[in-house]
């Protein structure tokens, strides 16, 4: 059994060492796949893999082309764990979930949900962060197992985000345990910080409850005004950081705003 990390990032200076420390342990293998980005990402990339031997770092054109990466561990004893740049998991939960995950525990589903506070405020000084959690706001973890699959390939817009798929007998998609239905924030061994609504990147102003588009807003696109921004988004930073996802709005900013305290968080990088 081996457990795979795959990170799909671009324009994460400030969160990704944290997001990419804090899973080191838990994954046997890590992919990084980085989108071209423009700040200091592919710096900070270059030096850890440097200090740990199991990252691969790669640079992508298009987000879909990271799931490359892990489409051959279609049909064996592996879990793979797909992260972005702006989530950041407890450490400690990580170990825990290491252990169950080798011992078989969940080998009879096909993908494994944890809990997630999608962030709009952090304090580091006082170890809290602000903002909704899962449910009643979508959850963004993704740990999937690939012993349930015979093939996946081909998604149409980043990683393990639907394309062509063969289950074996037995399994299916809708086969999932969800954490975030089991524990509470406090105590699952599963939670995620997802810094969706705070500043990722050197290069983006302080703003208030900003949220960057998701990948498929940037292919798909309702108006011809959407559409023309999204072609010369990539041609002007400025620009790019005026163009707000309505569908991560709408599914994170959701419910009641809660403060909780990140302390197992900041353990793995001092911080």
């Amino acid at each position: 059994m081996k457990i795979i990390g795959l990170f799909l990032v671009k324009n994460e200076d400030i969160h990704i060492e944290w997001a990419i420390r804090n899973v080191i342990d838990f994954c046997d293998q890590i992919y990084i796949c980085d989108n071209y980005s423009t700040d200091g990402t592919w710096e900070i990339l270059k030096r850890l893999k440097g200090e740990f031997s199991k990252i691969e770092i790669h640079r992508v054109s298009q987000p879909k082309e990271s799931h490359r990466f892990v489409e051959n561990y279609a049909g064996t004893p592996t879990w793979v764990f797909a992260v972005d740049g702006d989530e950041v998991y407890d450490p400690q939960g990580l170990k825990e979930m290491r252990q169950r995950l080798l011992a078989g525990e969940y080998a009879q589903f096909f993908k494994l949900v944890g809990n997630t506070l999608h962030v709009d405020q952090i304090d580091h000084d006082s170890k809290t962060a602000r903002g909704y959690l899962a449910p009643p706001a979508k959850n963004v973890t993704k740990l999937y197992n690939f012993n349930a699959v015979t093939l996946w390939r081909n998604p149409p817009y980043e990683r393990m985000h639907g394309g062509e798929m063969v289950f074996r007998e037995g399994y299916d998609a809708e086969l999932r345990f969800l954490f975030d239905r089991e524990y509470q924030w406090e105590n699952s061994p599963f939670r995620c910080l997802h810094f969706c609504f705070v500043k990722r990147s050197s290069q983006e102003p302080e703003k208030e409850l900003y949220a960057r588009l998701i990948p498929d807003e940037r292919v798909t696109t309702k108006s011809f005004w959407r559409s023309f921004l999204n072609r010369i988004r990539g041609h002007d930073p400025e620009l790019e950081n005026k163009v707000q996802s309505n569908w991560k709005m709408a599914q994170y900013a959701v419910g009641e705003k809660v403060e909780r305290s990140i302390e197992d968080f900041l353990s793995a990088d001092g911080g």
